[in-house]
């Protein structure tokens, strides 16, 4: 019995060790944490993130914030503000003149550092212009309409209506005789 007792407490010593044994009894060397730094978001995606949340937004809304923001750049010109107001005038006519948007962004574009900006910049030059330009020939054709009512194009636009008022008119005729045609048959029966 004496071999068995024997042979059970070394089992359980060993079954004790061996459990124990993934257990270190000294300082473990601390694991370093990878922190990764919040990103900050650049000017491309605050100009984006703008432009998209001002789509959102109805026509009166914009108004307001194109009012605040050319108040604010009046106040404290910024870089980043005229960058806005650019993207803004595209959306809204509050957000200030474009001409004058376009010569500040015009001196402003060699001076930032981020090329996609820049191409952005430009991309928004671009749209401006021809907004600018659709404006303007808008503006000098109505121009020419209030000053030349008698003038050839005047009589160009009235003669496809009355081109179109002559063949309404025959086909009402049509239509009226087909009617007497119709009540002269019945008449007759």
């Amino acid at each position: 019995m004496l071999p068995t007792l024997q042979a059970i407490s070394i089992a359980c010593a060993l079954l004790l060790l061996s459990g124990c044994s993934h257990f270190k009894f000294g300082a473990e060397d601390p694991v370093p944490e990878c922190v990764q730094p919040p990103k900050v978001a650049s000017k491309l995606e605050n100009l984006l993130s703008l432009a998209n949340d001002m789509n959102k937004m109805p026509a009166a809304a914009r108004t307001v914030f194109c009012h605040n923001l050319v108040k604010r750049q009046q106040e404290s010109p910024s870089q980043e503000l005229l960058l806005q107001q650019a993207v803004g005038r595209t959306l809204s006519d509050a957000c200030g003149d474009i001409s004058k948007l376009l010569d500040q962004t015009n001196a402003l574009t060699p001076s930032l550092d981020e090329e996609p900006l820049r191409q952005f910049v430009g991309l928004q030059q671009e749209v401006l212009k021809n907004m600018l330009a659709t404006s303007k020939r808008l503006s000098s054709q109505g121009k020419m309409k209030k000053k030349k009512p008698n003038s050839p194009d005047s009589k160009d636009s009235t003669e496809p209506v009355s081109e179109e008022t002559r063949l309404l008119r025959e086909k009402l005729d049509a239509i009226r005789s087909m009617e007497k045609q119709l009540d002269g048959s019945t008449d007759a029966k």
